[in-house]
């Protein structure tokens, strides 16, 4: 998320206090996931599989070819065939300089696109908003590994 996620912050001083401005762009990267621990599993009275605690980790690369570390927990429910159909989680997208970027996720699962929303940040994120969806666009056979194309918005103060 980051090329479109490097945030300039500027300040303009005005007389003796300082204005920030707030700066839009666009989002558009691609992450390569692994599961790095498996989640426990789970079972509802009403018979529904799902797996929380999941740890993945991509490696994100920019449109502009940057890349950072992602690192994601989150909770799959299972139908009975195993099919996907509900997701959600957070992630802490952390940059070269060591900024952070914290978004969270929910989407219906099944290979269908996830809505995310930026939470906040350091460094040059703190403060930050901004939404977006991202689309996995390939998996491996066993489902531990993935790549997602990440499209939005992020705006900095």
């Amino acid at each position: 998320m980051r090329s479109s996620l490097i945030a300039v912050g500027a300040a303009a001083l005005l007389g003796a206090s300082a204005t920030a401005i707030s700066e839009t762009r666009e989002v558009e990267s691609v992450s390569h996931f692994v599961v790095t621990q498996d989640g426990d599993p789970y079972e509802t009275p009403a018979g529904e599989e799902g797996v929380y605690g999941e740890i993945m980790h991509a490696t994100q690369i920019e449109a502009d070819g940057r890349t950072s570390s992602q690192w994601c927990v989150g909770e799959v429910s299972l139908s009975g065939d195993n099919g996907g159909v509900g997701m959600a989680g957070y992630c802490t997208i952390i940059h070269d300089n060591g900024d952070a970027l914290f978004t969270s996720y929910i989407g219906p699962g099944g290979g269908q696109p996830s809505q995310w929303t930026v939470m906040g940040g350091t460094g040059e994120f703190a403060g930050a908003t901004g939404s977006g969806t991202s689309t996995t666009v390939s998996q491996r056979g066993d489902g531990e590994a993935w790549t997602v194309k990440h499209t939005g918005t992020l705006t900095t103060k």
